[in-house]
């Protein structure tokens, strides 16, 4: 298996996702004719959450596998990140969307889940392992996004324009193939396959959390004091 090439590894990752794919709640949500502006709001929201790991993890990855092919893929993925983050902030305002709506909500274990898996594989995977991840990630992502919207679309779904461009778009053209690659420069230079396509499958787990919290169905929330209670708290906030 060290000799697959990264096409064949991809091919053997999706084989193994064949036979249980990563759920996606709220596009099973749409698929039955319940999808809602407040689902698209809470999207917004747990979207939000994720664009600041992402830039991390990317600028982690190229220090710790600074060489082509793989730097050209994480700084792709910097670039497409950092182009989003505003075009996300204009969609946030067209939903009169605040910081509190972004910043605070939801507050559940699933809204984090993909960020904390993105983070391991970022600080502990191979280079092959980020690359196959990566893929898995704008595979999985790009193409349900396309199917959401145009559910909504079908369906008549109340959602400012900002909302559609944002979603709309599938900048992937090349990144699978500069993924795949990496992943092979990684084999050939003696990453573990096997441990490649595992985490690659684990953030897979990550990205259903994702759109499960997208869709509302979040179980293990997480409860913090309120900022009046912290602020009249040993005094945090005074003057």
């Amino acid at each position: 298996m060290h000799g697959e090439s990264g096409e064949n590894l991809v091919s053997i990752l999706r084989q193994a996702r064949g036979g249980n794919p990563p759920e996606n709640a709220l596009l099973d949500i749409a698929r039955d004719g319940k999808l809602t502006t407040d689902h698209l709001r809470r999207l917004v929201a747990v979207e939000w959450q994720c664009h600041a790991v992402e830039l991390s993890a990317y600028g982690l990855m190229s220090a710790r596998f600074p060489r082509r092919p793989a730097v050209r893929l994480y700084g792709r993925l910097t670039e497409l990140v950092v182009g989003a983050q505003p075009k996300l902030a204009a969609c946030a305002e067209a939903f009169g969307m605040g910081p509190d709506d972004l910043w605070y909500r939801p507050r559940t274990y699933e809204t984090f889940a993909f960020d904390g898996m993105l983070a391991y594989v970022a600080a502990n995977g191979s280079q092959a392992a980020t690359a196959l991840a990566l893929h898995t990630d704008v595979e999985l992502y790009f193409g349900d996004c396309a199917r959401l919207v145009r559910l909504a679309r079908e369906q008549g779904v109340e959602a400012p324009d900002e909302f559609f461009r944002y979603y709309e778009g599938d900048p992937s053209t090349g990144l699978l193939d500069l993924a795949a690659e990496v992943a092979e420069d990684g084999v050939r230079n003696g990453d573990d396959p096997q441990e490649a396509i595992l985490l690659a499958r684990l953030l897979e787990q990550g990205i259903g959390l994702f759109w499960r919290s997208a869709a509302g169905l979040d179980v293990t929330p997480v409860h913090v004091p309120s900022r009046e209670s912290l602020e009249g708290a040993a005094g945090i906030g005074a003057e």
